[in-house]
């Protein structure tokens, strides 16, 4: 059985629901924690916290099932457990009773707050926090008031563990050139190096008697227990050569044994006999999981009536605001938005990918990406004559194109080793030669960029990380100057503790005229008032209310362009929007031919056995039949594969693409046999072009499903 999934599994009906109950009897990453009289255990698995006898058996749930609880920590007095939780969408402390009564949350805010450990007399509780821009220790009453800060360092401070006596803290430090183990008295004063180490540091526990502390190690070699003498710190392993031990504080024994996790289990050992090998605590713990019924999507595969085509990507109003050009279907189009429902001009037209469209200010040209050349560069095309040229010769995707106010460059990003994905580099290409200069070297997953009305500036939204201890944090402005230096780059918000929409091309925009920002926060379009520098210089305003992407100005900062949903919508600040969705359609590339395949070993998925000398019968786009072989209508084109083993088309069920890698990835998966793939994060619009550009055939590819945006939390680390 892998580890960390179910042991049994029970399926149950329940009226109108589906629910399954699942019995879990091994966890990856559980934290434990025994109650002070030694009689319980509590420990985290599957998000919930479960609570059982020490000798194990069957475990009750005190927490919800969605409130992702972990590393519980056991009040002196047996009362409480404290732990924390991602319940409001942050890491934050909570408490409960060991019954699963009086959950109380003691923490809030736009920061993390982890690894609660009580004081011995119960009326703190030590934890580690982002909120002065890295993690440091933290104190706090047990009833959540009077925060202090304990620790004061550039880097990162965490895993709280007390002394018995309530006069020290020990903790984890990654500070560089000295990380290792330390303690600091209650006041923040003292602090002292007990253990540098080299490997990664987790879960520091203090014993009851106050002569050692454990803690876990982990390096190239593996996680391992350790345990170190408090009084000559010295350092021994606990673990045994290979165990899987989890990088969480280990419960001690008022016999000196020490509970933790290893190996999918809940395991006790002691720490005098460490030859014996450690005993595995049972446990059960029954989930059950209520899935309602609703109503499932259908797929039509076989109709060839027209679909409205929906997956426009990266829509720009041009300077004059009549007219909106855009990405759909793999190619540029033009379409006038004085009016709903009028037929879009295509700019484009072949099977390659053009993306990311673009006006010069002045309305005269459109620069877009495609790899038509073989790799994917910048084009242009002068709108009144239609001539076009390829503007750079790159070895590399290019994406995000922004025309500067004067209209001598043109930036953009080169992607970097995860393509669209990552974001990659910033660059700018000089409009009449085509000379390319690098701006900053590597900015993750940003947006598109926006200009500044003196070109000085250029705007963003980029990741601020909270700290370097973890990869996520907040979607804010960012500023750069283009003739500074990356030291030079701020970041802004009009929002603090808050997360802007997906970074790609949800703003910042900067206005025409200088006095705005526009942008998508919690899915609705707002302007916020800044300086010519780019800093916020007032209130934010929301001006519609309907769900918004993609926002472009007017060349005259009147009105604004955007997505919503499956619509082009524009909108005067302070007026009401108006649909200005082109008509146009697809179908979908249905094949007219009919043949056999006479095979000799078929593979269909559902069968153990190879079904043997069959013939499968093939319409248009769909399998009809699989018989045995017989004999079929004169006419009828039979190909011969008897002497090959023949399987259906797999599915790629966990992928995550990206538009640069042009038109070769549809291929790239049909050359691999993949027919139909499955994007479980990706920019809707973006997944939605692909999937109307392969199912009109208008590029090779397979099936596309897709589930939209990447979602993390307040805090985020994708686009």
């Amino acid at each position: 059985m892998r580890r960390g999934w179910l042991a049994v599994i029970a399926f149950l009906w329940c009226g109108a629901a589906f629910a399954a109950s699942l019995q879990f009897t091994q966890g990856t990453n559980m934290g434990v924690a025994v109650s002070p009289d030694g009689q319980s255990i509590v420990f985290d698995l599957q998000g919930t916290l479960w609570v059982m006898p020490v000798a194990g058996g069957a475990a009750k749930a005190i927490t919800e099932p969605l409130a992702d609880a972990r590393q519980p920590a056991w009040s002196p007095d047996g009362s409480k457990i404290a732990f924390q939780s991602y319940k409001d969408g942050g890491w934050h402390i909570y408490t409960v009773a060991p019954d699963g009564a009086g959950l109380t949350q003691l923490t809030s805010g736009g920061f993390d707050e982890r690894e609660p450990a009580w004081s011995p007399d119960g009326q703190w509780i030590a934890f580690s926090s982002d909120r002065d821009g890295t993690y440091a220790i933290w104190v706090m009453a047990a009833d959540g008031s009077e925060p202090r800060l304990v620790t004061i360092t550039p880097s990162n401070e965490h895993s709280p563990t007390w002394s018995p006596d309530g006069k020290r803290i020990a903790y984890v430090s990654d500070r560089e050139g000295g990380a290792g183990l330390y303690s600091i008295t209650f006041e923040g004063v003292g602090e002292r190096l007990l253990a540098p180490l080299e490997g990664t540091i987790a879960g520091p526990s203090w014993s009851r008697d106050g002569k050692f502390i454990s803690f876990v190690e982990t390096s190239r070699a593996g996680a391992a227990l350790r345990l170190m003498d408090a009084s000559s710190t010295v350092v021994t392993t606990l673990s045994a050569p290979g165990e899987d031990v989890f990088p969480f504080r280990a419960a001690w024994l008022s016999s000196g044994g020490l509970i933790y996790t290893a190996d999918a289990a809940i395991k006790v050992r002691s720490i005098a006999d460490t030859k014996t090998k450690p005993k595995t605590i049972p446990f059960s713990a029954d989930v059950e999981i209520n899935r309602p019924t609703y109503a499932r999507k259908t797929y039509d595969f076989t109709s060839a009536s027209p679909r409205a085509v929906k997956g426009l990507r990266g829509p720009q109003v041009s300077p004059d605001g009549t007219k909106a050009v855009f990405a759909a279907v793999g190619d540029v189009w033009l379409a006038d938005i004085t009016r709903a429902n009028a037929k879009p001009q295509q700019l484009t037209d072949d099977a390659f990918v053009d993306y990311d469209p673009a006006w010069s200010r002045d309305g005269n040209t459109i620069a877009w990406a495609s790899d038509c050349s073989g790799k994917t560069e910048i084009w242009l095309r002068v709108v009144k004559t239609g001539a076009e040229r390829q503007l750079t010769n790159l070895d590399g995707e290019v994406q995000k194109l922004a025309w500067s106010p004067d209209g001598t460059r043109i930036a953009f990003f080169k992607a970097g080793g995860l393509a669209g994905l990552a974001g990659g580099s910033l660059h700018t290409v000089d409009v009449a030669s085509g000379e390319v200069k690098q701006l900053r070297p590597n900015i993750w997953s940003p947006s598109i960029v926006s200009w500044s009305p003196d070109g000085k500036y250029m705007a963003l939204s980029a990741l601020s990380p909270a700290s370097s201890r973890f990869r996520e944090g907040l979607s804010q402005f960012m500023v750069i100057s283009v003739e500074g230096a990356a030291k030079d780059d701020k970041l802004v918000t009009p929002h603090p503790d808050k997360s802007l929409a997906m970074r790609g091309d949800d703003g910042p925009v900067w206005s025409p005229d200088g006095k705005f920002f526009a942008y998508v926060f919690d899915g609705r379009l707002w302007t916020v008032p800044v300086t010519a520098e780019g800093d916020v210089a007032g209130s934010p305003t929301r001006i519609n209310t309907d769900l918004s992407e993609a926002p472009s100005w007017s060349g005259d900062s009147k009105s604004l362009l955007y997505i919503s949903t499956d619509r082009l919508a524009r909108i005067t600040p302070g007026g009401k929007s108006k649909d200005v969705h082109p008509q146009f359609s697809h179908k979908l590339d249905i094949p007219k031919s009919r043949y056999v395949l006479r095979v000799g070993r078929l593979f269909d998925g559902v069968n153990e056995a190879y079904a043997e000398n069959v013939d499968v019968l093939i319409s248009g786009n769909v399998i009809a039949s699989i018989t045995p072989r017989k004999d079929w209508p004169d006419g009828t084109s039979i190909i011969d594969v008897s002497d090959k083993a023949v399987i259906p088309g797999l599915m790629e069920s966990h992928t995550h693409q990206s538009i640069t890698f042009g038109e070769r990835l549809g291929r790239l998966w049909l050359a691999m046999g993949v027919t139909s793939v499955r994007e479980p994060g990706a920019d809707p619009y973006e997944a939605l072009e692909r999937r109307e550009a392969w199912a009109s055939g208008r590029r090779l590819g397979p099936r596309e499903f897709y589930a939209g945006a990447l979602t993390d939390g307040t805090r985020v680390y994708y686009g």
